[in-house]
């Protein structure tokens, strides 16, 4: 019986254990369930935020389409507006300096009716060049000094005034403009103009260098640059530059050359073969025809000469027998006899009636000069002396010792027969045929110290900071006489001059 009582005690445990198990078990279950139940609530929230969110993405999507296609339709529009607005105002701009590019004498013997066909040739040979048709305008400014061309070419002011009437009515965009006498009036009126008061600065997006080199986002006031503001200007196709023979150019072109898109929209018209600086810079030259312009440079026959002996090889010899008066200021030509019968005739013509004729002064007979020369007067040092001064990094030149009468023989030389210096001081020319200097010719060695008496009154560009041994140009001014520097038109800068050095160049700031 205690057996049988203890088995039935031992079920039930055993059955209370199971039990036990059971109930954990359901719990178990009953959590699990109850787990699912908000992750799967969680989910259906999500899920349908993520429909909701795909629903408005959608509707952005319409919404940015839409914009999309107004927006490329307005930018096609905009595109069509402004190639029509650019077709409609093309322009070739074509600036003139009337005191160096001269048109031939056959036009302005003519008078009026020569300026006339003067307009027509040049604006033919300008649409001649570029293929242009009519809707693209040819715009074209000369200016010139009237009195000092007229005087240059030997004619009446009134001849010059009535063919600039004619080049002017010719046409509506044709100007020839009389700017009077002074210094740098022709040149000041090709690069400056006044800003306009309707260009607003708008430096958004444009960069630091960018912003410095825009001539048209300047302060409100200040001069803007002429040939800047047409290049800034999509409508101007294209500008010719008449001033071949104007050396001054050279740095503001090179500026310009720095920016291919604007070198490709510029050209130097060809009349006076260009001089050595305004080639340097790359500008490309533009040949209108050989029945417009003169080739060769105009005499002066009013301003007086200023020959290299005088500054540059030291003192000259007395003036030839055949000369009229004597030249007070040392370096100075004195006055030939055609001026003054020139000077004579116009002034007894308009005078006539109340005044006495200008008396005309002989010199005094030279001196028999002797047979012989002093070795003295044969050759010269230049410098002749060496003032007491360091320049810089480089140092003094070297003084070059110099035949009289080469350096007198190469200077005679028109421009057309000039020797190339740097075919003859550094070896073959690399500019081949376009450089328009002379290279077939065999110099003798004292003209070969000509040519570098001359190359050096040119300065180097990198100045004292040049490191070429076989460099042609100068590096401080060699025409330093008693502290006075005598070259009327010295290229140096002030700093390439003795401290206190006196000048007689008017402009040597401007260097």
């Amino acid at each position: 019986m205690s057996a049988g009582t203890n088995n039935i005690v031992d079920f039930l445990q055993r059955h209370q254990i199971i039990q036990e198990h059971r109930d954990s078990s359901d719990l178990l279950i009953q959590d699990i369930l109850v787990y699912c139940n908000k992750l799967e609530a969680a989910l259906r929230f999500q899920n349908q935020k993520l429909a909701d969110e795909l629903q408005g993405c959608k509707r952005d999507n319409r919404d940015l389409q839409t914009k999309l296609q107004n927006s490329e339709a307005r930018t096609e529009w905009i595109l069509k507006e402004h190639e029509q607005m650019r077709s409609q105002n093309a322009y070739i701009l074509v600036m003139i300096d009337g005191d160096g590019l001269l048109f031939r004498d056959q036009w302005i013997r003519q008078g009026v009716e020569g300026g006339k066909k003067a307009a027509r040739a040049l604006h033919d040979a300008v649409n001649a060049q570029g293929g242009q048709h009519d809707q693209v305008e040819v715009i074209t400014k000369v200016v010139a000094n009237f009195g000092g061309l007229a005087k240059s070419l030997g004619r009446d002011l009134s001849d010059l005034k009535d063919f600039a009437l004619g080049f002017t009515q010719e046409k509506a965009t044709f100007d020839f403009i009389d700017v009077g006498h002074g210094k740098d009036c022709v040149s000041s009126k090709i690069k400056s103009m006044p800003r306009p008061f309707w260009i607003k600065d708008n430096l958004g997006g444009l960069s630091e260098k960018e912003r410095g080199r825009s001539p048209l986002l300047t302060d409100p006031g200040q001069p803007a640059d002429n040939i800047h503001f047409h290049l800034a200007n999509y409508n101007c196709r294209h500008i010719l530059l008449g001033i071949s023979h104007d050396a001054s150019f050279a740095p503001f072109l090179s500026e310009i050359a720095q920016d291919e898109f604007s070198l490709r929209r510029m050209s130097i018209i060809e009349g006076i073969p260009t001089v050595p600086e305004l080639v340097a810079t790359n500008m490309p030259s533009i040949d209108l025809g050989k029945d417009l312009f003169r080739s060769d440079k105009c005499p002066d026959r009013n301003a007086s000469a200023w020959p290299l002996g005088s500054w540059a090889a030291g003192p000259r010899t007395a003036s030839p027998a055949g000369s009229i008066g004597w030249a007070s200021t040392p370096g100075r030509s004195s006055l030939s006899y055609a001026n003054a019968a020139s000077s004579s005739s116009s002034s007894s013509s308009s005078n006539s009636n109340n005044s006495p004729p200008p008396r005309i002064s002989l010199p005094m007979t030279p001196r028999p000069m002797p047979s012989r020369a002093t070795k003295a007067q044969q050759y010269q040092q230049i410098p002749p002396q060496q003032p007491d001064w360091n320049p810089g990094h480089r140092g003094l030149d070297e003084p070059i010792t110099v035949s009289v009468s080469a350096m007198e023989s190469i200077k005679k030389r028109r421009e057309s027969d000039k020797l190339c210096n740097n075919h003859f001081l550094r070896g073959p020319c690399t500019k081949g045929d376009s450089c328009f200097f002379v290279h077939d010719y065999k110099p003798s060695s004292e003209e070969i110290n000509a040519i570098a008496v001359l190359a050096r009154q040119n300065p180097c560009t990198n100045g004292q900071d040049c490191e070429s041994d076989e460099c042609i140009y100068g590096h401080h001014c060699p025409s330093i006489r008693d502290n006075v520097c005598v070259h009327p038109f010295c290229k140096f800068p002030e700093d390439a001059h003795p401290p206190g050095t006196k000048f007689k160049n008017p402009s040597i700031k401007a260097n």
